[in-house]
């Protein structure tokens, strides 16, 4: 649970009390990871799960790691992605009152949760960005790039079907071939199968930042 940025210096008090009124469930391989009640932040304890969006991996879920953060304290059902445990996968689920409850308890916890909340809104106007453009091989390398980033891997291999990248960047198939033809030409990617391999992170960053999007 310390592996986590909320709760890595908090007290032993905060800590016993996320275990004992945290709903912690343990997923088998596979499983999707929900939660009874949908405005909870998902902690991970062990294991690892996958996030997915229209069939695409977007990110690998790791001991510490949470999900669920975009259902709490909204009005609006928020669009996540769906979750999936990779082998045995714990996850503990603290509830928007439990979570309320920790703030005043320490708050600390609430800078913490602002300046993550702060950080998401910067990356995901980055990514619009970055991929509201007609270059296809900038958009290309921008979505392989942060997919990439997500997995916390500089040299990471991505499941990626070609027909579903092409559904998510809004890119037709024969433009999409090209430009991934274009980086695997250039060694920073290679492609086999339904992988894509990331050879060159930097590389793969410049591609983005110097075309224009």
């Amino acid at each position: 649970m310390r592996k986590n940025f909320l709760f890595a210096d908090a007290d032993e008090e905060i800590i016993l009390n996320i275990i004992n009124k945290a709903n912690i469930v343990e997923f088998s391989s596979k499983q999707p990871i929900v939660s009874e009640n949908p405005k909870s932040l998902a902690l991970i304890l062990s294991g690892k799960a996958e996030a997915r969006q229209n069939g695409l991996i977007l990110r690998i879920l790791e001991s510490g790691d949470i999900f669920g953060i975009a259902a709490l304290f909204s009005s609006e059902k928020a669009a996540v992605s769906e979750i999936y445990a990779k082998g045995k996968t714990k996850v503990a689920f603290i509830s928007e009152e439990l979570l309320l409850e920790l703030f005043k308890a320490d708050f600390s916890l609430v800078s913490k949760y602002i300046s993550f909340q702060a950080d998401r809104i910067c990356y995901l106007n980055q990514r619009l960005f970055e991929c509201s453009g007609n270059n296809t091989l900038a958009k290309t390398a921008a979505y392989l790039y942060h997919t990439a980033i997500s997995q916390n891997s500089l040299s990471p291999t991505l499941m990626l079907n070609m027909s579903q990248l092409s559904s998510a960047l809004g890119i037709g198939r024969a433009s999409l071939y090209r430009a991934v033809n274009k980086l695997e030409a250039e060694s920073i990617i290679s492609k086999r199968d339904d992988e894509i391999i990331i050879n060159n992170i930097h590389e793969l960053e410049k591609k983005f930042k110097n075309e224009e999007c």
